[in-house]
């Protein structure tokens, strides 16, 4: 009778340990790990978010070589084969829910009103390999509050950031030789324009007064500090219309001998602006 009980005993001990075993691991799921995107040899990748986590369709037909367009953790994916040069004429044209956008390195041009009427875009990546921003590229982007324009651009085009009325900073990279017509018109929010190369900045050709960003009576900034003292280099011979219009940092301006003309609207408003210095050789 005693031996019958030891392994009742027994029995019901191993019982429960097996039981506790199972019950401790129904409460502890292990998580499976999330895969680790890698970009497929030979392809380019255009990472975006959207505002309600869906992919973008519309326009993206207009970009060759589409491999595959996927929504996963957060994040759009656009898988091209080769390289994408070109981000096509309309491509994003009036995709409202499109949040950010990241360019990759290759491309070249981003196309006439690529990405016009994207009124959620608050977000874009300029690849340092774009070279010509095209006419009313971001037009009507009223969400865009900071863009970067890369050292690599020579050329933005006519009405690129037109109304993108919440606009506030704006980088202009040193490479930029011309601005387009009313480019960045009724942009009135601009408060803050950094430039890192005084004597590329008087080299641009601005089309219209609100062709430059400064032209909203905003602060112009050289390498992070505030230009008040505005001091033209020696290498300029003319200073060119609309060169400094708007600007309500400058309070002086010290012309070398060198300048030979100033041209129509280059300190146009620029309403802090007092004094005037003049050397002669």
């Amino acid at each position: 009778m005693k031996k019958l009980y030891s392994l009742f005993v027994l029995a019901a001990l191993l019982l429960s340990y097996s039981c506790t075993h199972v019950i401790y691991f129904d409460k502890t799921p292990v998580e499976e790990p999330e895969d680790e995107f890698v970009v497929p040899e030979g392809a380019t990748v255009i990472y975006y978010t959207t505002t309600d986590g869906k992919t973008i369709q519309a326009g993206v037909t207009k970009i060759p070589n589409v491999l595959s367009n996927t929504y996963k953790n957060g994040e759009g994916r656009i898988i091209i084969k080769g390289t994408v040069e070109e981000i096509p004429e309309k491509a994003f044209n009036n995709f409202t829910t499109l949040k950010s956008i990241t360019l990759p390195n290759g491309v070249k041009t981003i196309g006439n009103n690529a990405f016009n009427g994207c009124n959620h875009l608050i977000s874009v990546t300029i690849a340092d390999s774009v070279t010509s921003i095209e006419y009313g590229a971001f037009q009507n982007c009223t969400s865009l509050t900071s863009v970067t324009i890369p050292n690599s651009v020579t050329s933005i085009g006519k009405q690129t950031f037109y109304y993108c009325k919440n606009l506030t900073d704006v980088i202009i990279g040193n490479g930029v030789t011309s601005i387009g017509y009313q480019a960045f018109d009724y942009c009135d929010a601009i408060t803050d324009v950094y430039i890192s190369d005084l004597i590329a900045w008087c080299n641009i050709d601005f089309a219209s007064r609100s062709s430059n960003p400064v032209d909203n009576i905003a602060t112009l900034y050289l390498n992070g500090t505030t230009v008040t003292e505005l001091v033209i280099p020696d290498e300029i011979e003319n200073i060119k219309a609309n060169a400094f219009c708007g600007c309500s940092s400058i309070t002086s301006v010290f012309i070398p001998h060198t300048v030979t003309s100033i041209a129509k609207d280059a300190f146009f408003n620029c309403n802090n602006l007092k004094e005037i210095y003049c050397t002669s050789a």
